[in-house]
């Protein structure tokens, strides 16, 4: 049943409750407020538009009644003259009311705002809970490194290092500086560089020792170590400098021979080449001097797991801010969702305050959150992890007291905050729910009380119940139900305008019926047809369907669907019904886009539906002689995604034959078909990209399996028979595989004049592509073959396949190894040649070497002349004009 009407029952049952307390009222409060009788026309106009016509008429049925003299011996101001029903029921349903509201509002309003305190402190405790995360996370790594650092190796490596230098400070600083400069310039192979980068034991122990903890730890992407000056004493990969005193993160680590732990910004490390953290951390000896500083680079996405990891349901997130409140990491964002990028800087600045808190705020794009957030900490009196085992500590004898005052300076020292935030309507579901189930109860309370109160009153108001009873059942749809007797007083006249009121709706109802009947059939027509239409993927059954489904479903004179062409510039009639459908599709009928004579392409131009109820009367009609009964007409253009890709054209033999419900009906009829369409269009495509990967698989399988790759001796064929096994000729053979690349699947066939030779042949298939085969001779004719012994066969040669082509990708492998191992040598032994012509030495010298020519030459074209001893040159003086330089070595 429609909306309109299922308001009926609450506009009938209001209408009596509001007729009997306007009469019950005092006249001076009617006349005080401006009541009138006409107030319950108008309340009942406003209720529900099915019943604006009649309203008019109880309107003026309304005034007439008010100017009506009555009698003299009802006096309104004689409150004992009141119906007692309607005392009683007035009295206690505000009295109900008053109490239920002012109980409901207060209930709700102390609920939400305990509820709201509660999940504040709930999301900063997570922030605080998160923000400790945090904290563990530095104090772990930093105690992965202090037991590092706590190697006797290193201690007294860098103590053997600073004892080394000789001179004062600044002659130590000046020989470290000529270091750094050689190193800047150095190669791969300087001594310098060999003893600092090595991780050889016996050539550099310490960095043994750090190549060590790299394979224990992967989350540092480099580790090394400098002495007391800044130089380095030994790193796990290349470093951009030697010498580092002059470096923020030494000199903050170093801290004037006090030591201090240093924790940076994620940022760019030029060492390491990602992103990263820096960690440096004081190498103190025996005696608790710093001797040096060690320096990791920690990958930033290990900190940002830890942030990752926090879920708050659907909508809530963690977010880490620096000092100046800018996003280190936000996991929302990083999920693909909308983050907190968006947040005012007021509201940023209040989440790297010191103290921990809530907040409920609005973004730039005006949602609201709730935001829990405290700063990142590290208390000193916290304990490090219990991973560093007490062995461990014992072999760090250089972890002082205060490495957690240290940790926990260097982290609070950030100015780091963790925010926890969530969307408000998630967030206080809860509190929503409460208040819910409040105003549920609350209206549960009041419909309670208004029922006790009607039965108090039902005695005096039997009349008035019956009539809302009928009006109920008339507001149900039960339109012949009858009203109670007309009287003369107000339930009476009412009685009489429902009468009248139900007269009409039953008209109404009657002529709606038939509009949801017919719009209801359409509808489950378009949704089969639609359904339908999903199985399709051929471009051409489609349109077939789509148009004969059309016709036939809805009755219409004839329909087709025009296609644009690939110019752009006609459509071409893709698919008709009928056989002027069949004649035009066959001769290529089209119409040019920018035809002015055409409906079509209007409607193609304009990516409107075009609609004529009397084409005979429009001036653009084109008509078509084929379909001379065409009175009216509808092209519907067919759009995907903004382009208008063609348009289904219907036409009826009547004039008006079609209407808005046809356009309405098309239009989504239309879209469904684009989406056929393009469906079908990429199904081809797909298909045909399918056959064409399909032939460049096999012709690169056909053109890569050469078997002489896989074996080196018997090119062309490779056999192998069991050693008791009697020679069998070769024609025998070469006609067995025929038979087996003929068959494609094992089977038994007769080869030669002998009819009793039986063999039993199989191809070697590798992707259809048949690479050689499998011959059982001499085979019993009689002999029956099972499922399972066939099975057998057939996964055998599978298998045999399958390890013919890794043998053939390995020895491709191994052969393309063996040429660039081969290119890698001669390449270093040119690059080590000194001069000119003792890289061409080497290189005609190597290749004739590997390549065994009679003689190799090698000709170049110099700007100098050269002339070793041990080649020959010819060069043509006198004038000083330089000629070619030939340089020769003869081999073989």
């Amino acid at each position: 049943m429609s909306r309109r009407f299922a308001k009926l029952p609450i506009n009938c049952v209001l209408l009596p409750i509001w007729t009997l307390c306007l009469k019950l009222l005092p006249a001076s409060w009617a006349s005080a407020w401006g009541f009138d009788i006409q107030c319950w026309s108008w309340g009942l106009k406003q209720g529900h538009s099915l019943l604006m016509p009649r309203m008019d008429r109880v309107a003026a049925q309304g005034r007439y009644y008010n100017k009506m003299e009555q009698p003299k011996k009802f006096h309104w101001f004689d409150l004992r003259r009141w119906s007692f029903a309607a005392r009683l029921t007035l009295v206690m349903s505000l009295l109900i009311l008053a109490t239920l509201v002012g109980t409901l509002f207060i209930t709700i309003g102390i609920v939400q705002t305990r509820l709201t305190n509660q999940i504040g402190e709930s999301f900063q405790a997570q922030s605080e809970n998160f923000s400790g995360l945090v904290g563990v996370f530095f104090r772990e790594k930093v105690t992965q490194l202090q037991v590092l650092m706590g190697s006797d190796i290193i201690r007294d490596a860098l103590v053997d290092r600073n004892s080394g230098y000789a001179g004062s400070e600044a002659q130590i600083q000046t020989q470290i500086q000529a270091l750094n400069e050689s190193w800047q310039l150095a190669a791969e192979d300087e001594p310098l560089v060999v003893r600092t980068l090595s991780t050889d034991e016996t050539v550099n122990p310490v960095g043994h020792i750090l190549a060590d903890f790299l394979l224990k730890f992967p989350e540092y992407n480099e580790v090394f170590v400098t002495d007391r000056y800044g130089a380095t004493v030994a790193a796990t990969g290349r470093l951009s400098d030697y010498y580092h005193a002059d470096e923020a993160w030494w000199r903050a680590a170093w801290n004037d021979g006090q030591g201090a732990v240093y924790i940076s910004e994620p940022q760019f490390d030029e060492s390491a080449g990602v992103d990263a953290l820096l960690l440096a951390l004081p190498i103190y000896d025996h005696e608790g001097e710093v001797v040096g500083v060690l320096r990791t680079t920690l990958d930033v996405d290990n900190l940002f797991a830890v942030i990752s990891n926090l879920e708050i349901g659907q909508t809530g997130h963690a977010v880490l801010f620096n000092s100046a409140g800018e996003i280190l990491y936000d996991s929302s964002a990083e999920a693909g969702k909308e983050g907190s990028a968006e947040l005012p800087a007021e509201l940023r600045q209040t989440f790297v305050s010191p103290t921990p808190g809530f907040t409920i705020a609005e973004d730039t794009d005006g949602d609201t959150s709730i935001f829990g957030y405290s700063p990142v900490h590290s208390f000193e009196e916290e304990k490090f992890e219990e991973s560093a085992s007490e062995a461990e500590h014992d072999q760090a004898g250089a972890v002082q007291d205060s490495a957690v005052n240290q940790v926990a300076a260097a982290v609070n020292n950030l100015g780091w905050a963790t925010v926890v935030r969530q969307e408000t309507y998630e967030a206080f579901s809860s509190v929503d729910q409460v208040v819910q189930a409040s105003v549920i109860v609350g209206v549960v309370a009041m419909i309670l009380a208004g029922l006790i109160a009607l039965f108090l009153a039902q005695t005096l108001t039997r009349p008035l119940v019956r009539l809302g009873a009928a009006a109920e059942r008339i507001g149900q749809g039960m339109l012949d139900t009858p009203l109670p007797p007309a009287g003369d007083d107000e339930i009476g006249r009412l009685s009489h305008s429902f009468r009248s009121m139900v007269s009409e709706l039953r008209s109404l109802f009657d002529s709606l019926e038939q509009r949801v009947a017919s719009r209801t059939r359409r509808l489950e027509i378009i949704a089969h047809l639609s359904e339908h239409l999903n199985a399709i993927l051929n471009l051409d059954e489609l349109l077939a369907e789509v148009v004969n489904q059309v016709r036939d479903s809805f009755g219409y004179y004839h329909a087709h669907i025009y296609l644009l062409d690939h110019q752009g510039e006609k459509l071409v009639v893709a698919e008709g019904t009928g056989p002027a459908g069949a004649e035009m599709k066959a001769k290529g009928h089209a119409i040019r886009l920018d035809a002015p004579t055409s409906l079509v392409a209007r409607a193609a131009r304009t990516g409107e539906i075009i609609r004529v109820d009397n084409v005979r009367e429009a001036k653009d009609w084109l008509p078509n002689p084929l379909l001379p009964n065409t009175y009216s007409e509808m092209a519907v253009p067919i759009i995907l995604e903004g382009q208008v890709v063609g348009v289904l054209d219907v036409q009826q033999d009547r004039v008006a034959g079609l209407d808005e419900g046809d356009e309405n009906l098309l239009r989504s009829l239309a879209n469904q078909v684009a989406v056929e369409i393009r469906n079908a269009r990429q199904f081809a495509e797909v298909q045909a990209n399918l056959r064409e990967a399909r032939e460049i698989q096999q012709r690169y399988i056909e053109s890569a399996w050469d078997r002489s790759k896989v074996t080196r001796k018997n090119v062309g064929r490779v056999r192998f028979s069991l050693g008791e096994s009697t020679t069998l000729d070769e024609g025998i053979i070469a006609e067995a595989q025929h038979q087996a690349w003929r068959y494609k699947k094992p089977a038994l066939v007769a080869l030669g004049d002998q009819q009793d030779h039986h063999t039993l042949v199989a191809p070697i298939l590798l992707r259809n592509v048949v690479i050689g085969d499998l011959q059982l001779h001499e085979i019993d004719p009689g002999r029956e073959w099972t499922e399972s012994e066939i099975a057998l066969i057939s996964a055998v040669i599978d298998q045999v396949a399958q390890a013919a082509e890794t043998l053939r990708l390995l020895d491709e492998t191994q052969e393309r190894a063996s040429r660039e191992q081969l290119v890698s040598q001669i390449s270093n032994k040119m690059r080590r040649a000194p001069d000119l012509d003792s890289l061409l030495k080497v290189a005609v010298t190597e290749l004739a070497r590997v390549l065994n020519p009679a003689r190799t030459f090698v000709h170049m074209d110099l700007k100098e002349r050269q002339e070793p001893d041990e080649m020959k040159y010819e060069i043509s003086g006198g004038n000083g004009s330089e000629q070619p330089l030939e340089s020769e070595v003869v081999t073989g």
